[in-house]
């Protein structure tokens, strides 16, 4: 698992699914200009192309961004499902764990506290955290 925080897992999948909304308005944008329907087949593009605000897009370029956009969604898409499996496992650990180790991975990976600041408000050293953080994540 890529070790990132919680709230940061959280804000890249928003950052995806915000991608993943821009594209799939512009291909709607791209066919309504043309006149098709979302589930369009090239054979149906009119030859005239369209005139998009900065030069004339061709039929083939608009056949092609469409391509580029659904490409780009499915991998947007695969995205968000690894990210979203990284916070499962975040779940997974928080529910498996509990006492200090459990406020430990919590104000480390919810938080984004160091260890420094967590063994402040625990009473532990920094180096102490990090041994326990690191026998955490080594027994799961």
């Amino acid at each position: 698992m890529i070790s990132k925080t919680y709230q940061d897992l959280k804000n890249e999948i928003d950052i995806y699914k915000t991608r993943i909304r821009q594209l799939k308005a512009e291909k709607k944008w791209l066919l309504t200009k043309v006149g098709l329907p979302s589930g369009y087949k090239g054979s149906y593009f009119d030859i005239a192309g369209i005139k998009s605000s900065k030069s004339f897009l061709s039929i083939e370029e608009i056949y092609l961004r469409v391509q580029q956009i659904d490409q780009l969604i499915q991998e947007l898409n695969f995205m968000v499902n690894i990210l979203q499996s990284q916070l499962k496992e975040i779940n997974e650990m928080l529910y498996k764990l509990e006492g200090r180790a459990y406020k430990i991975y919590y104000l480390y990976k919810c938080k984004n506290k160091s260890f420094i600041d967590i063994g402040e408000q625990l009473g532990l050293s920094a180096k102490q955290v990090g041994r326990i953080y690191k026998e955490i994540v080594n027994d799961n």
